[in-house]
């Protein structure tokens, strides 16, 4: 996978904007998300991540989704995972695979961290965990992306997912039930900015897949 080239034209144009919007503010924060699964979630995270960083900018991709379908399509091995981030048991520069692709680095999940949301549901603030810990984080890695991949639930962690990300772009399928999910999804979005209005949350494109 390295982007343009081999990019859905759907996914090229959302990637297009993204660049362009990239070029003129510090940094963009998109997530990923569509409630229904094989709409192509992780195809669309990863391709717009690869493709931005082949244009020179310096890009982070977050696998949010146990799943850890990202870590399987770029054949990734990670010693650390987004889990164990998110668990406070490693730091950002442990679980951070740098460069896996040309200026594009990854928090990879694997199918361990399918009891995450269990392992989180006792914390405080337990919907704003990735927001917080990767506050500082962003600034002091300079970059200028980051992507979140989401699973396909309006579970704890794509509500974490949410509440660190600025901007969503919804891949939808061509069918009845795939419409359906993001009906849902955005649904759901709703009552995230009921709970959290001070968070922006902004719909950057619905990409047809």
């Amino acid at each position: 996978v390295t982007g343009v080239q081999t990019c859905a034209l759907p996914i090229c144009l959302a990637e297009t904007s993204l660049y362009l919007r990239v070029t003129r503010v510090p940094m963009r924060k998109p997530a990923v998300i569509n409630m229904k699964g094989g709409v192509g979630k992780t195809t669309t995270a990863i391709h717009v991540a690869a493709g931005i960083a082949a244009r020179g900018k310096r890009v982070l991709l977050l696998d949010a989704d146990p799943q850890g379908n990202v870590g399987h399509t770029l054949r990734l091995r990670p010693t650390n995972t987004f889990e164990q981030f998110m668990m406070g048991d490693v730091a950002f520069e442990a679980a951070a695979m740098r460069n896996v692709r040309e200026g594009l680095d990854v928090v990879a999940s694997t199918p361990a961290g399918f009891g995450l949301e269990r392992r989180l549901a006792g914390e405080t603030q337990r919907e704003t965990i990735l927001a917080r810990r990767m506050r500082n984080e962003v600034s002091a890695q300079g970059y200028d992306l980051v992507v979140v991949d989401t699973s396909p639930a309006m579970g704890l962690l794509t509500y974490n997912a949410l509440l660190f990300a600025e901007e969503l772009l919804v891949p939808v399928g061509m069918d009845l039930m795939a419409v359906i999910g993001a009906r849902q999804t955005m649904a759901g979005v709703k009552q995230v900015r009921e709970l959290w209005p001070e968070r922006k949350l902004d719909l950057l494109a619905v990409l047809p897949t």
